[in-house]
């Protein structure tokens, strides 16, 4: 299914490049921007920060592409995806309140 659907395919290469673009990209940004503005730090305070969103950004869009192919298979309700959806996410607590 992923072979005719390109947008989920892209949602799987989605965390590759943002760990690709936080690994290169930002101590470049950071080093740029320190010599431009003659400061000692700009982006570093912010790297755990940058770790948190990617490290929620991988599950998230594989839990995404999953519920997706699944919902395509099997043609089960929009609420059932974004149901398990957000259960990969946010736990049991979202899933008791889907029912």
């Amino acid at each position: 299914y992923m072979r005719r659907d390109m947008m989920l395919f892209a949602a799987c290469l989605a965390p590759v490049l943002a760990g690709i673009f936080v690994r290169f990209a930002i101590p470049f940004l950071e080093e740029i921007l320190t010599e431009y503005f003659h400061m000692a730090m700009i982006i570093s305070p912010y790297y755990r920060l940058i770790d948190v969103f990617f490290a929620m950004l991988t599950p998230a869009m594989f839990c995404f592409v999953s519920a997706m192919v699944s919902l395509e298979k099997d043609r089960i309700s929009v609420r059932t995806v974004w149901c398990t959806c957000l259960y990969c996410i946010f736990g049991n607590c979202y899933l008791i309140a889907c029912l």
